[in-house]
């Protein structure tokens, strides 16, 4: 079983990262750009936006779902130079892979164990290379607007107080991806924050979005999804009859060199 099992058909609903944050990576990393390695990869959120910055982007995840919806909407787009590679990130040996010149994360790291995949980048990398780590928050960090306070108060309704996943209790992780970062023996450090694009959601896209959560996966409901969906939509129209809820969410990039 994995995290995100069945969530690929919903991840349509989530907010791309803006051309800000590639065009802040590009600015940043001083390479010839040949290959990047996307571990964790989905369906392609980080990897399909750097294959307009690398020759070769190879996009690892466990998930075959996720990986198919990657293709498919990869091969939508024209792009021809990603692989789409059906590996566990935590099980990566360094001789696989031969000219990588930056790792990523996107939204991905949290769920490993660091130090481990900490340690393979470390490892894979040349003396001039970089790791790259792009996320997002959740309503269960941030939840300015009262659509988004709303919908986490239902989800622990039918939930319950503490924040899971299809395997079990989220477990936080114990540092700063930053810090992290830093006891893997990168170097130098930057960290960058962003903005998502605003954007305007209807009662059924929150719905939707929830369910591309790992902390809202559709089987943690179990036979209590359908009316979880209706509660939830029924509870938004209440906030805002117009059917609008407007998202403005944040993100953080944070570049490791090696050295």
């Amino acid at each position: 079983m994995t995290l995100f099992k069945e969530a690929a058909k919903f991840y349509k609903f989530r907010n791309e990262y803006p051309d800000t944050v590639i065009e802040y990576i590009k600015n940043e990393l001083s390479l010839d750009r040949k290959s990047v390695l996307d571990i964790g990869s989905g369906e392609g959120r980080l990897a399909i936006p750097l294959s307009k910055l690398f020759k070769n982007v190879m996009a690892i995840d466990i998930d075959k779902g996720m990986l198919e919806e990657g293709k498919r909407k990869a091969g939508s787009l024209g792009i021809q130079n990603i692989q789409w590679i059906c590996k566990n990130g935590e099980e990566l040996e360094a001789e696989e892979f031969k000219d990588i010149q930056v790792v990523s994360f996107g939204n991905a790291l949290h769920w490993f164990d660091q130090e481990k995949v900490l340690k393979f980048s470390h490892e894979v990398l040349p003396n001039d290379g970089a790791i790259v780590v792009v996320g997002g928050t959740t309503i269960w960090r941030e939840a300015p607007e009262l659509w988004q306070q709303k919908t986490l108060e239902i989800i622990k309704k039918y939930l319950g107080p503490e924040r899971l996943t299809v395997k079990g209790k989220f477990q936080k992780p114990k540092s700063s991806f930053g810090d992290s970062l830093k006891v893997a023996g990168f170097g130098r450090v930057e960290r960058h924050e962003f903005n998502f694009t605003r954007r305007v959601l209807a009662a059924e896209d929150v719905v939707n979005l929830q369910f591309s959560m790992s902390y809202a996966a559709p089987e943690l409901f179990k036979d209590e999804v359908s009316e979880f969906a209706e509660e939830l939509k029924s509870e938004l129209l209440e906030i805002n009859p117009t059917n609008e809820f407007v998202e403005e969410d944040r993100g953080t990039v944070v570049i490791g060199w090696k050295s």
